[in-house]
């Protein structure tokens, strides 16, 4: 190995060519953004549609199919779906992965573009954007004071929000609760009736006389002057006094025929903070932006706009951060950080205790901040942040970089050992005999992350930054092992007296010797002698994995379950809650409340924040529903739920230093030190999880609502935050309906399964004006007079603006009745409309009111109907509860074909959702492995130079897989995304050991055919064993040649079993904190550890058998290969003539 000779006798060039990439990494890490999770860009776009007042069955027709017929013929779709609702319809189409985002924005824009005129009068202009996962609220802002709501919103919208929204990185700023200021006239329908007015006439009243127009310039010989017409109205006041009309020679003015108010717009949402009523500013980051940056620069912000206010005298204003992304998150790096630094401690600490030597402990150790540190610059130069994915990479790197300096450093140390070599010597050999192999383990390790990071679908996207990462750090471990490694041993490594006593016999020495080497040399022997029993054994252990129905034996895969995320403890969650359709804001808030007392008495809780109606601002103005909202629940965090003796003695200290007259009173004493902690003396914790199932018991006693308790979503899907989703699609609405009943009655029944529900809503109430045309047309009234009267009288309309001149802000001017003309049938029949002959027509002359029900929600999926099922688990795997949907589907079909209705295969039930995502993930690692397995047998061909010494090394591989699940079924736990990741970790250790173990082999008989007297005695061809023990007299039958393979296998395998020891406790060391941890995002990560810890521990010694029965069989099976070879080259001796008669 030039490099490490160049190395060892060039130490300061050595330290200077480490030091560039540590230097650079430093910085790197310094500028790197923290976030949640990788920014990922997934090509959906997402079309918004308004119409107010229009029914959804209309919006259906006349907005959502127009919009998808136009844009269904764009190359790469993969999923077209829309949800339309009364006056707004969403359109989402999902292309592709390979779809440019901006270019399918730009496509569906131009197709939008070109049905604008086919869409209905009033509809207005569809909005087209693209859906960002990373730009997803970060941060919620509770604004609240002593003043009226209205204030308090005009603060939060015009003062507030303005501030936030130009802050750099945030992307958007949506106020929920509030009650924004409006002009609110309303007129009394009899008045109007009696002055022989139409509403249509005071709404052109209010137009035509608040209005500011230019009227041209006026020049002068030295001047110009622009005329304008001073027409608005200057004070609210002042609105009464507009004229409509004239009535007997008289005006009639507004204020004659009903009010006007300076007040606020039709409430359709509402904050509250802990029973407080609250404005709520929901902050939403720019795409690509580090959240952790813009929530400290909003707080910042926040911190300064405080100071402001107290120094105008606005000290009630109070303006508290509830939801905030970054409390997670910075816990969560935090956590990880110290699994790090405790993963690095146990791993030094594994290096004493095998090689016994502080300096090598301190050497090999230098290894993991080195690579690690490093690493950041390439992290840096792409792009990443620092965030769950990518320092999960790093927590798995901690026992990975230290492989290979561990190698090369045990190899120098054990030269020193055996040969009695100085330290520059050693380093030289050592390093030089080894570096093949650590080569050849250090890229195919890195082959085995980087398919990761070039998988296909959404999971591949997020996990991108994984296997850079990954591949990155193990990368610089092996320049670290070639450059430092051997220069830092060559100069600072010494022998202990014991040690150069003791000589090649210290190797094997002390109790390393007695409860490792001795016990798996006598298992090794035994295992060379049975070899068809250990690879029989193998054969079982694989087979394990899959069923066999004649035998009853499931299988290990179908015994473990399959999920997609582990669920943390985030110290939060959320219920959202459907309310039967029909209600009124003021019945949904008083539901609201009665659920937040109860759900505030229960343990840990600390915030509760209720939201209702629209939060997503893209609603048009007093538009929205009323019945759904949500109810976040903030919980005390983790580690504050246990009480901590140790943290209550500590505080003691603390205050008794500083008040030492708490003394003389140990009851005051105690008292104040346990007030610093939320747990009370004697509190074990909780989990969040029962809190979760304490709240769905509570609101089992409310059968009318449709709730959900689930966690908050770590990232916008732009679908329903469920565990499971799935997808009714067919082409007759009713038999969707029909089935989906009888499946809710199977699923329900499951108790694995819980907030089992469908998106299919219930009709909701209406009252439908069912018009006489024929006595319209004589009364001289049109349907469309009718439709827009109705709507000013009812709904309300905006019909001008209001210029506040010293707020310098616009404000709608509503127009609509009072509340008592348009809340019972019978005054709505009363009302009337003008007839184009002159004079009013009552609307009970030409029309009919009557109730009826009608659609709130209608869902489509690839342009036709469709019933979205989804549940939550509980105590069941993603995949169980997905076939548990699949079996209930079969025996609703089943059940209706009983009933005479079949349903045939265009009815299908198609995985949506995370169900989805899951899917594409055991797709895309099941191709990852099969491309790892390509390249690690390309790469350990390339090695060797053989096509049967990669087998051999891989056989060993997949003997994890069913110990790993095996460790999972133990512990009660799925098989979960973190968890594959550690089953690859698992293959790239066991093939590093089967590296070390063949390289090793062959190059003891590279050496035996060069000196013959390196083999030991009871090896040697001819030797006498007879008198020997009983392992020696077996050797002495075989051949000779298979007796000196025999010794080389043994001998390499006993040599290597130490750095395959050091590596294996050290990646299991590093993976402990992990395993046992229980911070925010522990889940995730303890899920990974636990597959590596337990699989790791649990097929290391038959994984260390099979590579050398597998070697000696494969050789076998060579040599008896090249005999026939030999024989078919070989020509046949001729048959021998008879000799001839004389």
């Amino acid at each position: 190995m030039k490099l490490s000779e160049v190395c060892i006798r060039r130490p300061v060039f050595t330290t200077m060519l480490v030091m560039l990439p540590v230097t650079v990494g430093i910085f790197s890490y310094m500028r790197m953004g923290v976030d949640l999770f990788p920014n990922v860009d997934l090509p959906i776009i997402n079309i918004t549609t308004t119409r107010a007042g229009t029914s959804v069955e209309e919006m259906e027709t006349g907005v959502t199919k127009v919009i998808e017929e136009a844009v269904n013929t764009i190359s790469g779709i993969d999923e077209l779906r829309s949800v339309t609702r009364e006056g707004i319809s969403v359109v989402t189409v999902v292309f592709v992965l390979e779809k440019n985002r901006d270019v399918a924005q730009q496509e569906v824009q131009g197709k939008i573009n070109t049905i604008l005129a086919r869409l209905p009068t009033g509809t207005d202009s569809p909005i087209v954007d693209k859906f960002d996962v990373d730009a997803s609220p970060v941060l919620t802002i509770a604004v609240s004071g002593k003043r009226s709501l209205r204030e308090i919103t005009e603060i939060a919208d015009k003062q507030i929000k303005e501030s936030l929204s130009s802050l750099n990185g945030v992307g958007n700023v949506a106020v929920v609760g509030g009650r924004k200021r409006a002009i609110q006239v309303t007129i009394d329908a009899r008045q109007l009736e009696a002055y022989n007015l139409s509403i249509d006439q005071v709404r052109r009243a209010l137009a035509a006389q608040n209005l500011e127009l230019p009227g041209g310039r006026v020049d002068q010989s030295s001047r110009e002057l622009v005329l304008r017409t001073m027409g608005r109205v200057t004070s609210a006041a002042q609105f009464r006094d507009i004229i409509v009309a004239s009535a007997g020679g008289q005006p009639v003015r507004i204020r004659d025929i009903g009010t006007a108010e300076d007040s606020y717009e039709e409430p359709r949402s509402i904050g509250r903070l802990d029973g407080d009523n609250a404005v709520l500013l929901v902050v939403q980051k720019q795409s690509g932006t580090n959240t952790v940056e813009v929530i400290d620069t909003v707080k910042a912000k926040l911190a300064q706009l405080r100071q402001a206010f107290a120094e105008t005298g606005r000290t009630d204003l109070r303006m508290e951060v509830i939801r905030d992304q970054s409390r997670f998150i910075n816990a969560s790096l935090a956590e990880v950080r110290k699994h790090l630094i405790l993963g690095a401690l146990l791993v030094s600490v594994t290096i004493l205790l095998f090689l016994r030597d502080w300096r090598t402990m301190v050497i090999a150790s230098l290894s993991i901040p080195t690579s690690l540190v490093a690493t950041f610059m390439v992290m840096s130069w792409l792009g990443f942040t620092l965030n769950n994915i990518t320092m999960l990479a790093l927590v798995l790197a901690v026992g990975i970089v230290i492989d290979d300096a561990v190698v090369v450093h045990e190899n120098i140390f054990r030269w020193m050992e055996e040969k009695g070599l100085g330290a520059r010597e050693a380093a030289l050999g050592a390093t030089r005999e080894i570096g093949l192999a650590v080569m050849a383990t250090t890229f195919s390790l890195v082959v085995i992350f980087l398919p990761i990071a070039f998988m296909s679908g959404r999971v591949g996207r997020f996990f991108y930054s994984f296997g850079i990462t990954t591949a990155v750090a193990i990368l610089m471990s092996m320049l670290v092992s070639f450059t430092m490694t051997p220069m830092l041993c060559s100069r600072f490594l010494k022998l202990s007296r014991r040690a150069r006593e003791a000589g090649r016999a210290h190797h094997s020495g002390g109790l390393y010797g007695w409860i490792f080497e001795k016990p798996y040399m006598v298992a090794l022997r035994w295992a060379m002698r049975h070899r068809l029993v250990v690879m029989f054994a193998t054969v079982i252990v694989v087979g394990s994995l899959f069923p066999f129905p004649r035998a009853g034996w499931p299988g290990l895969l179908g015994m473990v379950g399959l999920d997609f995320l582990p669920k943390d403890d985030q110290s939060e969650f959320e219920v959202t809650i459907t309310t039967p359709p029909g209600w009124s804001l003021e019945r949904v808030d008083r539901t609201f409340r009665e659920l937040e007392q109860r759900i505030g008495a229960m343990p840990g809780v600390i915030n509760i924040l209720t939201t209702i109606g629209d939060t997503s601002g893209k609603v048009t103005r007093a538009q929205g529903e009323v019945t759904s909202g949500s109810i976040y629940i903030r919980l005390v965090d983790l580690e504050e739920r246990t009480f901590s003796y140790v943290k209550a003695a500590g505080d003691m200290i603390g205050l008794a230093l500083h008040r030492p007259s708490l003394l003389l009173s140990w009851g005051s004493w105690w008292r104040e030190a346990r007030s610093r902690q939320r747990a009370a003396p004697g509190d074990r914790g909780f989990s969040q999880f029962e809190i979760m199932a304490r709240v769905r018991a509570m609101l089992a006693e409310y059968p009318d609502l449709r709730t959900s308790v689930q966690l908050p979503a770590a990232f916008a899907s732009g679908q329903v935050n469920a565990d499971i989703e799935m997808t009714l699609v067919g082409p007759d609405l009713d038999r969707l309906l029909e089935c989906s009943e009888l499946m809710l009655q199977t699923l329900r029944a499951n108790p694995g399964l819980v907030d089992v529900d469908t998106t299919l809503t219930l009709r909701k109430p209406e009252m439908q004006i069912l018009i006489n045309r024929d006595r319209a047309s004589d009364l001289g009234v049109s349907v469309e007079t009718i439709a827009s009267t109705l709507r000013i009288f009812v709904g309300g309309q905006v019909v001008s603006d209001y210029r506040d001149r010293q707020m310098g802000e616009l404000y709608d001017v509503w127009l609509r009745a009072t509340p008592q003309d348009r809340n019972d049938r019978q005054v709505l029949q009363n009302l009337t409309v003008p007839s184009s002959r002159g004079g009013l027509v009552k609307l009970a002359n030409l029309a009919t009111l009557a109730e009826a029900r009608g659609p709130s929600q209608i869902d489509r999926f690839a342009r036709q109907r469709k019933i979205s099922l989804v549940a939550n688990v509980s105590g069941l795997a993603v995949s169980q509860a997905q076939t548990a949907f699949y079996e209930a589907f079969e025996k609703a079909r089943s059940d209706l074909r009983a009933r005479g209705v079949i349903i045939g295969p265009d009815y299908a039930l198609i995985p949506s959702g995370r169900a989805k995502a899951m899917g594409e993930m055991v797709q895309s690692f099941m191709m990852a492995f099969i491309f790892s397995l390509i390249f690690m047998y390309m790469i350990l061909a390339a090695q060797f130079e053989s096509f049967v010494h990669p087998i051999t090394i891989l056989l060993a591989v997949p003997i994890t897989v069913p110990f790993a699940i095996l460790s999972l079924i133990m512990l009660g736990q799925p098989m979960s995304l973190y968890g594959i990741l550690g089953v690859f970790l698992l293959f790239g250790i066991v093939k590093k050991n089967g590296i070390l173990q063949v390289d090793y082999t062959n190059v003891l008989r590279a050496r035996a055919r060069e000196n013959p007297d390196e083999v030991a005695d009871i090896y040697r061809p001819g030797a006498d064993v007879q008198q020997r023990g009983r392992w020696a007299r077996w050797v002495g039958r075989l051949p000779d040649y298979q007796r000196v393979r025999l010794w080389a296998i043994m001998e390499a395998n006993r040599t290597r079993l130490r750095p395959i020891l050091m590596t294996t406790v050290m990646l299991i060391a590093s993976m402990i904190p992990i395993a046992l941890g229980q911070g925010p995002g522990a889940a995730s990560r303890a899920a990974m550890a636990k597959v590596i810890v337990g699989g790791q521990a649990m097929s290391l010694l038959l994984s260390l058998l099979v590579t050398p029965v597998a070697y000696s069989l494969f050789d076998d099976a060579a040599a008896l290969w090249r005999r026939v070879l030999r024989r078919a080259a070989t020509p046949a001796e001729p048959a021998r003539q008879p000799a001839a008669d004389a």
